[in-house]
């Protein structure tokens, strides 16, 4: 699995040669993880799109592309159909945002430096003792856990979940949703994640969150992948819907 980050410097056709890494992480990088990748002429223009990959400190892999990357031709991939291609059923949930991606690592204090030291990343909450780290102006954000499993089991350090979000976010709206759709309540946050199935985590004031806690809302797709659903005004802040955040 990998995630893709957005910069505005990344029209410059230097940019794979500019990005250089400090440190004891760069060592760890391959040249094919420093270096654009250029697609087919088939799937691109014909000099290709390039798509740059690298590596954090423990191995995850980061695309870096321009803030107009659509995954699309011309060479920053940023051409796309004016209209896209229509879902062939109408969904039970509208999605509205990428939110945050928690990556599960394994020394948290190394990983956020190492993202805050490469970006520049602002503080933009605690939830309890951990920062969360704006990805530009924000709402959007990263965070880092440990990377283990929900009943504590070590693991090899990945990306733990990632957030979208939903207009006027009603848990139990979104909960009966889910379970219409096949995703059933399990009822506890605790122990391995299965395959379709929705627990909520209630965030209380010591993590940051609401003083009757801030609910958050995850689930698993038929891979187990986790996937996390909050409100489009989310921030991983305070709050009941945790869209209080530092300005």
């Amino acid at each position: 699995m990998r995630y893709n980050l957005a910069h505005d410097d990344s029209n410059d056709r230097t940019t794979p040669a500019r990005l250089r890494l400090r440190g004891d992480p760069a060592q760890k990088l391959s040249p094919v993880a420093r270096t654009a990748d250029g697609r087919a002429p088939g799937d691109g223009p014909i000099e290709g799109t390039p798509e740059l990959y690298f590596t954090d400190p423990d191995g995850i892999v980061v695309q870096l592309q321009h803030t107009s990357y659509c995954a699309g031709s011309g060479y920053l991939g940023e051409v796309c159909p004016n209209k896209p291609e229509p879902a062939p059923t109408r969904g039970v949930l509208a999605l509205r945002d990428l939110n945050h991606v928690t990556l599960g690592v394994s020394n948290q204090q190394r990983s956020r430096e190492f993202y805050r030291d490469l970006f520049g990343m602002k503080v933009q909450a605690y939830q309890g003792p951990s920062p969360v780290h704006a990805i530009g102006s924000g709402p959007q954000f990263m965070a880092f856990g440990a990377g283990s499993a929900n009943g504590g089991i070590p693991r090899t350090p990945n990306i733990a979940h990632f957030c979208m979000t939903v207009d006027k976010f009603e848990l139990d709206r979104v909960l009966k949703a889910l379970a219409d759709f096949g995703v059933k309540p399990r009822g506890n946050s605790a122990g391995p994640v299965v395959p379709l199935t929705s627990y909520v985590s209630m965030r209380m004031e010591d993590r940051g969150g609401a003083r009757e806690g801030t609910p958050e809302l995850y689930f698993t797709d038929p891979d187990g992948i986790v996937v996390q659903l909050q409100d489009t005004r989310y921030c991983g802040g305070a709050g009941y819907l945790g869209d209080v955040c530092r300005p």
